[in-house]
């Protein structure tokens, strides 16, 4: 696949007097969240959990969750037919609804645990936690093959604004555009992306997807809230009928999804702490078949 990729990075520092503060060069040890009630050492996690830099793969020209998940041990991603079409995760060999998706922290599976991925994108994810294996006990009978953990970007001191615009084969184009800040107490993240391809048929096999996140967190002495919202839209279209036959002029189907997540947490004490978690997670799908002529039933 040939590909053009524009990067803009803009960094301004919200108060001048941060320009002569030294750089942070201390190295954490990587954590988990979800792979127990708390954050936890990965090495010390009582589960296999990968966790996925979101920087580090948009740079790759990851644009879709699916792809990001794809290079990952034990888990294996199906797509029905061309970009947009039907995409399902399957965890150590699991079935499709054994698998937990969240996002920051909001399950968004359907009813019966299943879910599609095919427009959710990761213009905005700061990394992507992956567990496999039996995690029913934190997240319910979901979560049977393994939990999926799509983090947002929280923010930053100071103020960056990047912009990301890519094109490439089969009429893929990407676009994305973020803008982070904030100071130690409050920090905000912003985002927008639009991803669209024209399919690999010949006809009526565009595929749509748009996003836009919001995250705004306090941070205090011994509490913290933060309060993050989603909205992602995809449409997809496909000529074939029941036999694959590419016969249909505008056949299609789209879904809008809706993520709320208020999370609040305070400190009770040296080995206790509260944490409050709302959320509002809605889908809604639908499909249209319009005749194509006035003889088409």
């Amino acid at each position: 696949m040939v590909r053009a990729i524009v990067v803009v990075i803009l960094n301004v520092l919200a108060f001048p007097a941060w320009t002569q503060e030294a750089q942070d060069t201390a190295r954490l040890a990587d954590v988990v969240i979800s792979a127990a009630a708390g954050p936890v050492d990965r090495s010390k996690a009582p589960a296999v959990a990968t966790v996925l830099d979101g920087r580090a793969l948009r740079e790759q020209g990851v644009t879709s969750l699916a792809d990001a998940l794809r290079g990952v041990p034990g888990v294996s991603v199906a797509r029905s037919a061309s970009f947009g079409s039907t995409t399902t995760l399957f965890v150590r060999g699991g079935e499709r609804d054994y698998v937990k998706v969240l996002i920051d922290g909001v399950p968004v599976n359907e009813p019966g645990g299943d879910i599609d991925v095919a427009h959710l994108g990761i213009a905005d994810v700061e990394r992507i936690e992956i567990v496999r294996g039996p995690a029913s006990v934190l997240f319910g009978s979901d979560a049977i093959s393994g939990v999926i953990h799509i983090i947002t970007n929280r923010g930053q001191r100071g103020m960056q604004a990047t912009g990301v615009a890519q094109s490439g084969s089969f009429g893929s184009r990407n676009g994305e555009l973020s803008v982070q800040g904030g100071n130690g107490a409050a920090r905000y993240a912003l985002s927008a992306s639009h991803r669209a391809s024209s399919g690999i048929l010949p006809f009526n096999n565009d595929h749509r997807a748009n996003s836009l996140g919001a995250s705004v967190g306090l941070t205090g002495l011994r509490a913290s809230v933060r309060l993050t919202g989603r909205r992602s839209a995809g449409r997809f279209e496909f000529p074939t009928d029941g036999s694959g036959v590419p016969v249909d002029s505008n056949q299609f189907t789209r879904e809008l999804r809706d993520v709320l997540g208020i999370e609040g947490t305070a400190l009770l004490g040296s080995r206790a702490d509260l944490r409050l978690l709302l959320s509002h997670s809605a889908l809604d799908r639908r499909s249209a078949n319009s005749p194509d002529s006035p003889g088409d039933s």
